[in-house]
Parts: structure tokens; C-alpha cells; sequence
């Protein structure tokens, strides 16, 4: 609780917002992603199984749905900005990530995540 707490203190969301449930249930970044936007109203969307490390699934629900929160691990993060079409990036809504236990993200990354519009980067 004291996670959803603080999480939303720093990166507030509300009903406003759409975040994308892309973690499998078994994962401990499930909870958040499910409790946090329950807590404070934001709308939940789903992801179809199996397809959370498919980058162009995940462009397409993302444009479709237009989701405002999602969780990018820095090395999913980059294989989707990989692949990412900055013609297409530029009209996606903001893809906010929240790195947790994993690697710094790549310079390569952080060079490639510019082409996406103002995001909050946790």
C-alpha cells in the first residue's frame, strides 16, 4: 500500500488516465499495475495474453486504447523504441515506464525514447 501511496504522490493519475495491464498476474508489478489506477480512478486496460513483449501489438493498443501509463523494463522498453515507427511514436499518447530491478537503460535507448512525446519516467 505504502508503493500505490507513494507512486501516486510522485506521479499522480487519475480519471483521466489509461493505464495498460501488460504483466502477467504471477509478477509482482502486476499489483501495482492493477491496484494503483483502481485506487485513484484511472481506467485499466487490459492487455490480450501472450502479447506483452510483442512491440507492434503493444504500438497498436496503445494508439487504439489510448493508454496514458504502462511499465517498460528498461530491456522491453528498448526492444519497443527498437522497433518503433517515429512516425507512429510521435502520435502515441506518452509512454511512461517505471524501471524497477532491472539494468540502466541503454544510451542507444535513451537516444531513441526521445522520439516519443513528454512522458514521466519513473
Amino acid at each position: 500500500v505504502n508503493r500505490l501511496l507513494s507512486m501516486q504522490e510522485t506521479y499522480p493519475i487519475g480519471p483521466s488516465d489509461r493505464l495498460l495491464q501488460k504483466t502477467q498476474i504471477g509478477f509482482d508489478v502486476s499489483v501495482r499495475e492493477l491496484f494503483w489506477p483502481l485506487i485513484h480512478g484511472a481506467q485499466i486496460v487490459v492487455a490480450t495474453p501472450g502479447e506483452h513483449g510483442n512491440p507492434a501489438y503493444l504500438a497498436d493498443v496503445i494508439e487504439r486504447e489510448q493508454i496514458t501509463t504502462l511499465h517498460f523494463v528498461p530491456s522491453m522498453l528498448q526492444l519497443f523504441l527498437e522497433e518503433a515507427d517515429p512516425a507512429r511514436c510521435a502520435r502515441l499518447p506518452g509512454m511512461p515506464s517505471y524501471p524497477t530491478r532491472a539494468p540502466a537503460v541503454s544510451p542507444t535507448t535513451s537516444r531513441v525514447y526521445s522520439c516519443s512525446p513528454p512522458a514521466r519516467s519513473w
